[in-house]
């Protein structure tokens, strides 16, 4: 019987224990995903900062709190300094929007290459 009571205790602890970091999530969220070649030191985009991203590492999100368009990413790596601007696409920061700013070039000759995608 203990037995039993110290399972069930357990496995409640561990299903209260287990949320997804989407359930919490509201209004515009905005994370970053790094296909290039190069490890970034520093990600920008507008007020947000995203610090270190790692090659193939992909941020979490972060909520975008304004309802204009981001203005520019930036990005620092090594020596390497680079900023774009975003472009257009719209935001809805009522409803939950999912986006991720997907850079793939980083590089001198090549610049800033990036796109958004909505998740």
């Amino acid at each position: 019987m203990k037995k039993f009571f110290a399972l069930a205790f357990i496995s409640c602890i561990v299903v209260l224990g287990c949320t997804d970091y989407d359930d919490n999530l509201s209004g515009t969220q905005i994370r970053v995903r790094n296909n290039s070649a190069v490890d970034l030191t520093e990600v920008y985009i507008d007020s947000l900062e995203y610090g270190e991203v790692a090659q193939k590492e992909v941020t979490p999100y972060q909520k975008y709190d304004s309802s204009d368009l981001p203005e520019f990413l930036r990005i620092k790596a090594d020596s390497l300094e680079l900023e774009e601007t975003v472009g257009n696409f719209e935001i809805d920061s009522v409803m939950l929007r999912l986006y991720t700013f997907q850079i793939d070039t980083v590089s001198n000759e090549a610049g800033l290459k990036f796109h958004i995608l909505e998740d």
